[in-house]
């Protein structure tokens, strides 16, 4: 029986008294990428930080690893088994690899059992562990904030914008150890991504924002139309005259 790693339902999220997330409800299965796309400025972000408990939010139901979390504060959440990558997900450039990752487990035993897994998926932090953060190339650093949100074996990752700046080589191995992660645990992965190519080769369902609402979303195993989804990310202006 499939269950549900992430249940909204009517999310709706505000700063002040600026809407930007409106009466959202998706499911995300256990083991299942969901990318969520749209242009900048639609939503995106708010809504990863909204279930979390990062801003202001209210829902008919927001249920995450199977606990009602409408109520509940982020380091709550986090405890639970639910990991939050951000664009500003900070490192710490004055300590060395190893000792940001260690800021990632819950326990030194996470450290020494999760070491194999991130040596695996990222071997050029095997080779850096104790060289500062602050020297790190920046694909070395986004596999950084990664393997540091793997260290704890979270049931549900969210990811903000994790290839941004990236060279495409580089986007590789980051999807690739995404999913490399997700298949080795069967977490759930909600996806926020400008990079289509990425995001619709590793993920199973997406949805596009639209003015903080879900404008369109489908199953990718039943040939989502790459052209549909580029419709809804493309800025369109007024002709002049």
């Amino acid at each position: 029986m499939t269950t549900q790693a992430l249940e909204c339902e009517n999310l709706t999220a505000s700063y002040g008294s600026l809407v930007v997330v409106r009466d959202v409800s998706l499911s995300v299965a256990d083991g299942e990428t969901f990318a969520l796309l749209g242009k900048n400025g639609m939503g995106k972000s708010t809504f990863l930080k909204a279930l979390m408990g990062l801003v202001t939010r209210q829902a008919t139901k927001l249920s995450l690893v199977g606990h009602d979390c409408s109520q509940q504060a982020p380091h709550r959440i986090a405890r639970m088994g639910v990991a939050y990558v951000s664009q500003e997900s900070p490192l710490f450039d004055a300590m060395t690899v190893e000792e940001n990752l260690r800021l990632g487990a819950l326990s030194g035993s996470q450290l020494r059992e999760g070491r194999p897994m991130i040596t695996s998926l990222f071997p050029v932090l095997g080779e850096r562990m104790g060289q500062k953060a602050g020297t790190l190339s920046g694909g070395e650093r986004k596999m950084l904030l990664l393997a540091r949100s793997f260290l704890s074996r979270p049931k549900l990752i969210l990811l903000d914008e994790v290839t941004e700046g990236l060279q495409p080589s580089m986007v590789g191995v980051v999807g690739d150890a995404i999913s490399a992660y997700r298949d080795d645990t069967g977490a759930a992965i909600v996806l926020v991504e400008q990079n289509l190519g990425m995001a619709l080769d590793i993920a199973d369902r997406f949805a596009v924002l639209t003015g903080g609402a879900i404008a369109d979303q489908g199953a990718l195993a039943d040939g989502a139309d790459l052209e549909r989804i580029e419709r809804h990310m493309i800025w369109h202006t007024e002709p002049t005259a």
